[in-house]
């Protein structure tokens, strides 16, 4: 998969062999990459409300190291702490690195990597991203339609075990499911894996309920 068109990838390593590298192989023209050769600038571009679709941070860096960058990406208050991380390593040991930052991350690649491969994976993230993004807007910004304007649909029998809302967003009829325990803005704040393991959202479209979004459990790592 290629990156969806209008993407922005953030590339963060001290290596510029390394940077380079990957920004060859996601560029597109209707694709943008910046890169950033520490966590310092990292950050310095995040407070001066850079945003991305995609960050691939490396571990290894002199100064602030990647884990370090990356807890700070996701203790800050706005959006940019959602924005999905790609770990890059020199070490094979995935599930140590991402268990031991105890952080929210996307996918991990270890150097030496495969371009085609790196950008395959890369394209896919982005576009889970894309799609959270909406099911966020949809979640954030929903007006709540009371029991009658759905009367008499099968609204309630899509999802029966979890918890249903009958919603307007704009022009649009929606029948939004959650997990029992969480309201729609709750989950909305949630990581990107928490969020879209957690909905399902029907639209009523030519009086019948079709499928838009049904949670799965996602791992692009």
């Amino acid at each position: 998969m290629q990156n969806p068109p209008g993407s922005k990838v953030l590339i963060v390593d001290d290596d510029p062999d390394v940077r380079d590298l990957i920004a060859d192989s996601l560029r597109l023209p209707s694709a943008s990459v910046d890169c950033a050769a520490s966590g310092v600038e990292f950050m310095k571009r995040i407070q001066n409300g850079s945003a991305y679709d995609l960050i691939l941070l490396d571990i290894s860096m002199p100064g602030m190291d990647g884990i370090s960058a990356l807890r700070l990406l996701r203790d800050r208050k706005d959006p940019a702490r959602y924005t999905p991380v790609m770990i890059i390593s020199g070490s094979n040991d995935q599930s140590f690195v991402i268990s031991s930052s105890g952080l929210d991350v996307s996918g991990f690649v270890v150097k030496p990597f495969l371009p085609q491969d790196l950008a395959t994976r890369v394209g896919a993230i982005i576009g889970h991203a894309l799609e959270s993004t909406e099911i966020r807007g949809i979640l954030m910004h929903l007006s709540f339609a009371d029991d009658s304007y759905f009367a008499g649909s099968s609204l309630k029998q899509l999802a029966p075990a979890w918890r249903g809302f009958p919603v307007r967003a704009g022009n649009r009829q929606l029948g939004v499911f959650v997990k029992s325990g969480l309201s729609p803005r709750a989950l909305a704040k949630e990581n990107d894996m928490n969020l879209l393991g957690g909905v399902s959202i029907f639209e009523l479209i030519d009086h019948k309920w079709q499928k838009i979004y049904v949670k799965r459990a996602r791992n692009a790592a």
